[in-house]
This record gives structure tokens, sequence and C-alpha cells, in this order.
């Protein structure tokens, strides 16, 4: 199409694309039945998508960008490429995803619930590409506006509480005014149209692309596989989350165990902002306000850095041993760093590196009884989209790792946490969250205790 043709038709006040987007809002019947006097179906659906996908990547891409270079030091180097790419492959292709599935799901919709209805013109078909080629550029003109208002993600329940909204009411405004009739039958028709055309897509949509993503494209780079451990015996009972865990608290760069007569702590130095460049392990006498002694355990040689956030420090009085875990990236994944620290002499016991299968690992607490040394946390499968609650058994000695245990859901969008661990008897009683998706869109999370005998760890 000639510039001058694309131009006539985009700006013709009675038949153009503005007419067509306009008169959609105001008589969407008018349109499908009389598609020949505007822009045809797949001409408007494709100008709309392509639309859409600039307001994605101008205003994402700008927000990507910042999140991504804060993230330099704390991602190891494949996943930060693997995550980036697939945030903006997600994001881009969210419009096209949107038209193709949304109208596959509407057209699906509008069989089951108006079958009788199906040969009158102008045909399923037609409907579908119209309402929900004008339902993509509504829904990205909204998440647009919400990315902008909350300054997040797409994927956040702000934005998508929104899109979600505009594409309801749309769908069921649309539905109505095309097929409906002023009676509650056809209103209810028109909500259970709608109902089905969300769950439908929104079962496919966010699957699809991942699977497509990590499963197809980079495949290859996804040389981690994580898989629960299904011989463990354990109790588990719900959580009220209100009386929930403790959160690693990002912004900490001190942390610090009192014992009866020393402080023992662990300096975060960040010069700059949250980027740690050392970890040092110092011990002060109480009475006296002295430094006793002072032992770096971490020196940033490379690129990547501890959260400060994720910082453990743990004190063992009984062999006076102060024990620190802090989790650092490198090319591939990540791992958790272990240092054992006589509180005495200050000398450097050992160092033990945790390197479990997955992606990324954190570790979220921990707890030492006369032998061994129990930590608890996370470990990432990017491929399936699936996190499992991680448990550490190691010797206390001499830091050899005993067993790792991973436990939790494998369903995909589903991410389980080993958040807080104590000791009662010969048990470990963990609090665990498992974070999911509600019709596979909305964030939903719950927690539950789990009790494990210490002779199967």
């Amino acid at each position: 199409m000639k510039p001058k043709e694309l131009l006539q038709e985009t700006l013709d006040i009675d038949h153009g694309f503005i007419a067509t987007f306009l008169t959609l809002f105001s008589d969407p019947k008018r349109v499908v039945t009389h598609p020949e006097k505007y822009t045809k179906p797949w001409k408007y659906a494709t100008y709309v998508v392509s639309i859409s996908c600039l307001f994605t990547w101008v205003i994402i891409h700008s927000l990507l960008d910042s999140q991504d270079q804060s993230q330099f030091w704390s991602l190891s180097k494949r996943m930060l490429e693997l995550s980036g790419g697939y945030e903006r492959f997600y994001e881009n292709t969210q419009p096209l995803k949107r038209l193709i599935l949304g109208a596959a799901a509407f057209y699906t919709a509008l069989l089951i619930f108006f079958f009788k209805e199906r040969n009158q013109p102008p045909g399923y078909f037609i409907i579908s590409l119209y309402v929900l080629g004008q339902s993509v550029f509504i829904v990205f003109l909204c998440q647009s506006l919400g990315v902008i208002v909350f300054r997040n993600y797409w994927t956040s329940n702000e934005v998508i509480y929104i899109g979600v909204a505009a594409h309801i009411i749309y769908l069921w405004y649309s539905t109505i005014r095309i097929l409906g009739r002023p009676n509650w039958i056809w209103i209810i028709k028109g909500i259970a149209v709608m109902l089905v055309t969300f769950v439908l897509y929104a079962g496919v949509s966010t699957h699809l692309m991942h699977t497509l993503y990590f499963g197809i494209i980079n495949n290859s780079k996804m040389p981690f596989r994580v898989e629960p451990d299904k011989t463990l015996g354990y109790t588990e009972e719900a959580r009220d989350p209100k009386n929930s865990t403790r959160e690693n608290p990002s912004g900490e760069y001190r942390h610090e165990v009192a014992l009866d007569s020393f402080l023992i702590t662990a300096e975060c130095a960040h010069p700059g902002g949250q980027e740690v460049s050392k970890i040092t392990l110092q011990c002060f006498s109480k009475s006296r306000v002295a430094l006793l002694w002072s032992t770096v355990i971490f020196e940033k040689i490379t690129r990547y850095s501890p959260n400060p956030g994720d910082v453990l420090l743990r004190v063992d009085s009984t062999s006076q041993t102060a024990f620190t875990f802090y989790r650092i990236s490198n090319d591939s994944n990540a791992t958790i760093q272990m240092t054992s620290v006589n509180i005495v002499t200050g000398h450097l016991n050992y160092k033990t590196t945790l390197d479990p299968a997955g992606d990324d690992v954190f570790a979220n607490d921990a707890v030492i009884d006369s032998s061994f040394i129990y930590v608890c946390g996370k470990t990432q499968n990017k491929h399936d989209n699936f996190d499992l609650g991680t448990l550490f058994k190691l010797d206390k000695q001499t830091g050899k790792i005993l067993s790792i245990k991973q436990l939790g859901s494998t369903a995909f969008a589903s991410w389980t946490s080993f958040r807080e661990m104590k000791m009662s008897d010969n048990k470990v009683i963990i609090v665990s969250r498992r974070d999911y998706k509600s019709f596979f869109l909305f964030y939903r999370t719950t927690w539950s205790v789990l009790t494990i005998d210490k002779q199967l760890l």
C-alpha cells in the first residue's frame, strides 16, 4: 500500500481506521455487520497490534534497561541475558499473542454460548477479529498507563488488574451490543462468553510463551533440571500468613549476634550503593567495646557481589564458631558460600560452596545442633518455571555437604521457598511459603509448616 493510500485509509472520516476505531466503541454492531464500509478486519487487527507493540516498546524498555543495570552484579551472566530477553520477548509479543489466542478463545466461547446464531452474518470470525483487535488496543493503552503510574512490570498484579478489567468490560459490552437482546439471559450469556474467553486465554498464553522461549529457542542454555525429592517423609500443616516469618531486609548492611561477652558482626562494605565490595566478620568485647579481631570473608574480584540482605550470620556458642552464609552469582548460575570462623581467635576454619542443581539458589535461614548445620532456602528452575524449597545438611566440623533435599510443587508458575527454620527435639520445623498464579494470572500466596525427622535428612 502506498503512503498516500495508507494516509487516506487511516484518516477517512467515514470509513477509515479512525472511524472504525471510534465506531467499535459507539456501535460495534454497525462495523461487524458492514465490514466493507470500514477498515477490513484483518487490516484493522494488524494496525492495532502494530500500535500496541509500539506502546510496549517505548514504555517498557525504558524501565527494563534500568532494571537490568541494577541486577548486573547480582544475577549470573546467563540468567541476566535470559531473563532480560524473556521480559522483552514476553512483553513485545503480548499484542500479537493476545490477538491470536484471544480471538481463538473468543470464537470458541461464542460457539459454546451462541451456537444457534453461528451462521448469522457477519460470522464469528469477523466479530472475533474486530472485537479482540479493539480489546488489544484498549488493554495495552490502559496497561501502559498502569506501568507508568505503578512503575512496575506488566506482570505485576496492579497492572494485570487494569488490563483484565478493561478486557472484561469491553468484551461484555461488545458481545451484548452485537449479539444480545435486552433480557437477562443474553446478559448472562455475554458474561459467560467473557469469562470463558478469559480462562481459555490465561490458561494457554503464559505457559506457551514460557515454553517457546526457554524450552525451544534457548533450550541449549538451560543445563539445569530440578526435581523434588519424593522419598523424604514429612508432615505439613497450613499456617496463617499473618503469623508468618522473617523477611531478609534488603537494605541491611550490618548483621550482628550478641553473646554474653562478645558481639559478632558481619559488616558489608558498599561504596556507591547496594553493590557489596567486601564482607568483614568482626568481634567486639562487650565490656570494653573494643575490636578484638577482624576477618575478611569476601572481597570483590569479579563483576558479581552478594546482596547484603541475603547475608546470614549464625553463632554456635558450643563450638565457639561463627557461620556466615551469602549468595553470589557466577557466569552460569548462583551459589551459597558458607564460612566458619573461630570467634575467639578470628581464624578462618573453612569455606564451603553450596551449589545445588538449579538456575539460582537462596539461603533464608540456618540452625545448628551439636553435630550438624541445617540451611533452608529455595532453588529455581527457570526452564519449567517453578521453585523448590531447599534444605541442606552439613557437617559442622568440616563443612562437608551431607545431603540436599528439594521439596515442593513442580506445577508451572509455582514457587516454593523455605523461609524460616527451628529445631524441636529430633525434628526440624520449617516455615514454607508457596506463591502461585490463580487462574494462571493472579499471584497468590499460601503458608505451611513442615516437620521433618532429622534422621531422614
